[in-house]
């Protein structure tokens, strides 16, 4: 049976606001083991946040360093913190809870790391290709800032939202360009907000779906294989020659840049966030070394295995020696669970 690669908008239907009440409250999203806030959402709550949107978050100071705070503002990647159990605290969560509930069933294959069970490691697995196969890597710039308001406002009308309600769901998942107070003119998705990694993936759904679907046509004599892992792109080809690699790497820029509907996404050009790496040369992605059939713990958790190990040897203070053999067991189990998804 021949595999189908086209993909629709999934619906959400909220019509009125007694739609979208129900929504945020439905059963499903009280669940403590995402820490999802017990407090429903009313419709008092929903007129605050109408007229008080932007007063309770911030931006976030990388726990008080001004200099990584600074060199964030430059660069415009500004992350932003919401005040805990604020309003839009809990809409948010709330929120994403019913987006992981009603949403993360239609997500399509390709798409990992704002999913539910679809982690880095399996993304990675996925991509073994066996012999000859050769990786390509490539990261979007600014990813979340590159996702404007009008295209964040499209996703929600395509889902079957009133202007009315998806209005209001921009207000509380977008907000302005660079430092807070100092740039009001636009909205983009929120760096650092629970709905943005869902968002944003919904948002850019189609780019990435008709990208796998040229490829399963055009090239599926290289047994193509793509994983997103939100602004992470993965893509394993068996045996490709020099001029596949060119025209595959060439349109992925062109049709990933293409898309002007409210995004200005931009892809890196040069290492090493553009890679191209052979399965023979021990390769790497989102950090896990991928073999023709296997995966195992990338270079930099094997080189932080090797320090704490050598910190053991040399420390007989019993607080450190308490420190670092906490964080020996955490990379010998994050080793453990890459090692059991080859099983």
């Amino acid at each position: 049976m021949k595999k189908n690669y086209t993909h629709t908008h999934p619906k959400i239907n909220l019509r009125t606001e007694k739609d979208l009440l129900l929504f945020l409250n439905a059963k499903a999203t009280k669940d403590r083991r995402y820490k999802i806030p017990r407090k429903l959402v009313s419709q008092k709550d929903v007129a605050y946040i109408r007229q008080n949107v932007h007063l309770d978050w911030k931006d976030y100071a990388y726990g008080g360093d001004s200099l990584k705070f600074e060199s964030a503002a430059e660069k415009g990647k500004m992350t932003r913190s919401i005040k805990q159990n604020s309003c839009l605290d809990v809409v948010n969560r709330r929120l994403n809870a019913s987006f992981r509930r009603v949403l993360d069933k239609h997500v399509p294959d390709v798409f990992y790391g704002s999913v539910s069970g679809r982690t880095h490691i399996l993304a990675a697995k996925e991509l073994t290709n066996g012999k000859k196969t050769v990786f390509l890597s490539f990261d979007i710039q600014k990813f979340f800032e590159s996702i404007s308001s009008n295209r964040v406002q499209r996703f929600f009308v395509k889902a079957g939202c009133t202007k009315e309600i998806a209005d209001f769901l921009v207000s509380i998942t977008c907000v302005p360009l660079g430092v807070k107070g100092l740039q009001k003119d636009k909205l983009s998705l929120a760096r650092g907000f629970p709905t943005s990694p869902r968002l944003a993936l919904w948002c850019t759904f189609e780019i990435f779906s008709k990208l796998n679907r040229i490829l399963q046509k055009s090239f599926s004599h290289l047994f193509p294989k793509i994983v997103l892992y939100v602004d992470d792109i993965g893509i394993s080809l068996k045996n490709p020659s020099e001029d596949e690699i060119v025209q595959i790497r060439d349109l992925v820029f062109e049709l990933i840049e293409s898309d002007k509907n409210g995004l200005s996404l931009t892809v890196h050009r040069d290492p090493p966030k553009f890679r191209v790496q052979k399965v023979e040369g021990r390769a790497e992605h989102l950090g896990v070394a991928i073999g023709k059939s296997k995966i195992a713990v990338g270079s930099k958790t094997v080189r932080n295995i090797a320090i704490v190990k050598n910190q053991l040897l040399s420390t007989n203070d019993k607080d450190e020696r308490g420190r670092v053999l906490q964080k020996k067991r955490g990379l010998m189990n994050y080793r453990k669970t890459v090692t059991k998804n080859n099983l």
